[in-house]
């Protein structure tokens, strides 16, 4: 799922809790234009690291875990709440420290997983080059048909 997508869900979910009325009113209070929202939302501009920071500034609630990597609830408060439910015997406080090493690591195995989705772009690139290079003859075989062929010697099925 798209950030701009995961954004707007944060916003419906502040709406849902009455924190903000409508887009003109977060738009004023993260000092930016309401045309800038709409820009988000249809796909003409992308959400900025400043429109986050600001989002995270003005409501503390906003979860960007959710945002940026689509990980947990929109909310925190939600977050706490689904926590909760699933093992109230084990809920610990997180510590500023630790919500950043766990961001880390997560970024870090993202990082991983770019380089081996790069290698495999790479790998699948050379593989293209390799195939352009190969000739490859499109024959008509008996029957109407055409296959490709990549060697000089035809098929006995071949019409000639």
């Amino acid at each position: 799922m798209d950030i701009s997508i995961r954004l707007f869900q944060v916003i419906d979910a502040l709406k849902k809790e009455g924190k903000i009325i409508d887009y003109k009113s977060l738009a004023d209070s993260l000092g930016i234009r309401k045309t800038a929202l709409s820009d988000i939302k249809h796909g003409r501009k992308k959400v900025s690291v400043d429109l986050l920071c600001g989002m995270k500034k003005a409501y503390n609630e906003v979860n960007l875990d959710f945002i940026v990597l689509g990980i947990g609830t929109p909310l925190k408060s939600y977050q706490i709440l689904d926590e909760v439910a699933e093992k109230p015997s084990q809920i610990t406080a997180r510590t500023d420290d630790q919500i950043l090493k766990d961001l880390v690591d997560r970024l870090d195995k993202k990082a991983e997983e770019i380089g081996r989705l790069k290698a495999k772009i790479d790998y699948q690139a050379e593989e293209i080059e390799r195939l352009k290079s190969t000739e490859v003859r499109v024959v008509k075989v008996k029957g109407g048909s055409f296959a490709p062929t990549a060697n000089n010697d035809l098929p006995a099925s071949v019409e000639r």
